[in-house]
C-alpha cells in the first residue's frame, strides 16, 4: 500500500502529466507559446526579409545615395533600377523556404504535444523479454521500474518529469518541453533537420543581399564611423551594434532583424544536430550515455550493449523513425504510421 501511495504521489508531481486542470492549461500554454515564438523565424523570413532581398537583388548593383531624406534607405539602383521581368526564380525561392517553413513548423508542433510512447500490458513473465536476431534464444536482462511497478521493456527508461516509463526514450528536450521517445522522435527528427536546413537557406540569402550591398555598406559604415569618434562614443557604437545599425539604415530592418533571429535560432538548434546524427545509427542519446541495455546470457553471465548495437540499415532505420511511409513524410507534412 505504501508502494502505491509513493507511485501515486510521484505521478501527480510530474510536470509534464499534470493531474489538476489550471497545471494542464499551464503546460498547454507554454508549448503553445513556443510554438507561436518559433513561427516568428519563418514569418519574418518568408513574407518580410525574402521580398526585400529580392527586390535588392532585382535592383543591383546598389549604390550609396548622394542626398538623404529621414525616414528613406540610403541605397538606390545604379542602373535603371528595379527589371521588373527579371523574377525568374523568385516564385521557386518563396515556395522552396514556404515549404521548408511548413515542414518545421508541423514538426515543432508535434514534437511538444505527441506523447513519445509508454509501455502497455501484457508484461512478459519475469521481464523476459526475447533478442530478435538468428542465433540461440537470448532475453534482455530484466529491468524492474519501482516508480512505474512493471518491467522496462528493451530501451525503455523511466522519466521522472513524465512519471512513467518511455519507449526507446532518447532525451528531455527544453525547446519543445516535451520527453524525445519512441511516438515522436521522427518528429524531432525532422524538425532539427528542417530547421537547419531553413536557416542555412536564410543564411545563404542573408550573405548574397550583404555582398551585392557591399561598397554603399561600407561607404555608410564610414560616415557613422566618423559621426560616432567625433562624439567620442565609437566603441561604444560598435558594442552596441554599429554593424547592425548601419545594416538596418542601409537595407531596412528586414534583413538585420532576420540575421539576429537566424544567429540566434543555429544556437538552439545547431548542437541538436548531433542527437539526429545518434538517431540514424540506431542509438538514443541515454545509449550513448551508457545507460544501455545487457542481454542476459546463460549461466550468470550479462553482456553489456554497447552505442550502436542496435544498428539497422539505413532505410530500416528511417522507417522505425518515421514509420512505414517513411519517404511520403520527407516531402510533406504527415503523421507516423507504423
Amino acid at each position: 500500500v505504501q508502494g502505491t501511495s509513493r507511485r501515486t504521489d510521484s505521478v501527480k508531481e510530474a510536470p509534464l502529466r499534470p493531474q489538476k486542470w489550471w497545471k494542464v492549461s499551464l503546460l498547454v500554454a507554454n508549448r503553445a507559446a513556443r510554438c507561436v515564438l518559433v513561427s516568428a523565424v519563418p514569418l519574418v523570413g518568408c513574407f518580410l526579409a525574402l521580398p526585400k532581398m529580392q527586390l535588392l537583388s532585382r535592383s543591383a548593383p546598389l549604390c550609396l545615395k548622394t542626398a538623404w531624406r529621414p525616414g528613406e534607405e540610403w541605397w538606390r539602383p545604379c542602373g535603371r533600377g528595379p527589371d521588373p521581368n527579371a523574377t525568374s526564380g523568385e516564385t521557386a525561392a518563396f515556395l522552396l523556404a514556404a515549404w521548408v517553413s511548413v515542414q518545421f513548423l508541423w514538426n515543432f508542433v508535434a514534437s511538444c504535444f505527441c506523447a513519445p510512447g509508454s509501455p502497455q500490458p501484457p508484461w512478459p513473465e519475469a521481464g523476459r523479454y526475447p533478442v530478435t536476431w538468428e542465433g540461440p534464444q537470448l532475453y534482455y536482462l530484466p529491468r524492474w521500474c519501482d516508480s512505474c511497478q512493471q518491467w522496462k521493456p528493451p530501451r525503455a527508461h523511466h522519466s521522472k518529469r513524465l512519471g512513467q516509463c518511455v519507449l526507446r526514450m532518447d532525451h528531455y528536450c527544453v525547446i519543445t518541453e516535451n520527453i524525445i521517445g519512441q511516438r515522436n522522435h521522427g518528429y524531432f527528427v525532422l524538425m532539427v533537420i528542417f530547421g537547419n536546413v531553413g536557416l542555412l537557406y536564410a543564411l545563404i540569402f542573408v550573405a548574397k543581399t550583404v555582398h551585392l550591398a557591399w561598397q554603399p555598406y561600407w561607404a555608410l559604415y564610414g560616415k557613422f564611423a566618423t559621426y560616432a569618434r567625433q562624439r567620442g562614443s565609437y566603441y561604444q557604437w560598435l558594442l552596441m551594434g554599429g554593424h547592425l545599425h548601419v545594416l538596418k539604415a542601409l537595407l531596412g530592418y528586414e534583413v538585420p532583424l532576420l540575421l539576429v533571429l537566424t544567429v540566434f535560432s543555429l544556437i538552439l538548434l545547431g548542437p541538436l544536430l548531433r542527437h539526429v546524427g545518434l538517431a540514424l545509427r540506431g542509438t538514443t542519446v541515454l545509449e550513448d550515455m551508457g545507460h544501455g541495455d545487457a542481454i542476459d546470457l546463460p549461466g550468470t553471465k550479462v553482456l553489456p550493449l554497447r552505442p550502436g548495437d542496435f544498428r539497422q540499415p539505413f532505410w530500416v532505420t528511417l522507417q522505425t523513425l518515421l514509420g512505414s511511409r517513411w519517404a511520403w513524410r520527407l516531402l510533406q507534412p504527415g503523421q507516423r504510421r507504423s
